[in-house]
């Protein structure tokens, strides 16, 4: 199922992911896509994009990916106590050029009042 409208609602205000301006293109079928524009802001001393902006993307794949596994808003719904996944994520440049990979460890945990 498709959670891409879900995954955006939840990931792009993030105040982190503002700064950065990742945009979820896709979550479904336990997969996230996301894309950054230039951001110049965010540029190392050679003008590509800093390992910070990088990690920004594979934070956001990944929460993206675990949003579209979810299969219907209603299971992420955070009724879930803890939960421990891995996420896997390739960067690559507007030419598809891979310019990095990552793996996030998650272990998540609701937030309780």
């Amino acid at each position: 199922m498709d959670l891409t409208d879900l995954a955006r609602k939840l990931l792009e205000p993030i105040p982190a992911n503002r700064s950065a301006g990742p945009r979820v293109l896709r979550a479904a079928d336990g997969t996230g896509e996301v894309a950054i524009g230039p951001a110049p802001a965010l540029a190392n001393v050679i003008g590509s994009l800093h390992s910070s902006g990088l990690v920004a993307l594979l934070d956001a794949a990944g929460l993206a990916a675990i949003i579209g596994a979810a299969g219907d808003e209603a299971r992420f719904d955070g009724s879930a106590a803890k939960a421990k996944m891995t996420t896997t994520a390739t960067v690559t440049d507007a030419n598809g050029t891979e310019a990095c990979t990552g793996a996030f460890h998650w272990s998540l945990r609701r937030a309780t009042a």
